[in-house]
């Protein structure tokens, strides 16, 4: 595929359902556009989000749906993988305009790092520590560990305190 010119520094990620349904239940997708230019999702990711969500997240031209064409790489991924991961993966790979990878499952993030895609990953709990880093968001640890554990985010609490 052929890379297009961008005129934003801003960075072109993709990522599956969870960043975003969590994202969107914490009020913070509007500071993920500050630090992002575009959220890339495979068509599954999109099918995944609810509907209302679905609406308010594409109301603005934030987030992208794109078609991935290696059906066999998601095949072998699907053997490990959930639909969402798997596609996500698939679409890293083929697209070079895609700068981040944001995956949140352990086991998704185990195979993307043993593809040596070249592409930077990181997870929901990265984005927030760059969020609350560069000011975009104010809130204490103590309290942004409440509210991922009260929108049922699993996560290990050393993961918010590590640099």
């Amino acid at each position: 595929m052929k890379r297009r010119r961008r005129l934003s520094l801003r960075p072109l990620v993709t990522s599956n359902t969870s960043f975003l349904s969590l994202m969107h239940e914490l009020g913070y997708l509007g500071a993920c556009k500050v630090l992002f230019e575009r959220v890339i999702v495979p068509r599954v990711v999109y099918e995944e989000i609810l509907g209302s969500q679905r609406e308010e997240l594409m109301a603005e031209g934030f987030i992208e749906v794109a078609q991935v064409s290696n059906r066999a790489l998601v095949a072998v991924l699907r053997e490990r993988l959930g639909a969402g991961e798997s596609e996500v993966i698939a679409l890293a790979v083929e697209r070079p305009d895609i700068d981040f990878v944001i995956l949140d499952d352990l086991k998704a993030r185990k195979v993307f790092r043993r593809l040596s895609v070249g592409k930077k990953l990181v997870g929901s709990i990265g984005v927030l520590k760059k969020l609350l880093r560069e000011g975009l968001i104010t809130i204490s640890l103590e309290e942004l560990a409440l509210r991922l554990r009260e929108a049922g985010f699993y996560f290990e609490e050393k993961l918010l305190r590590d640099p």
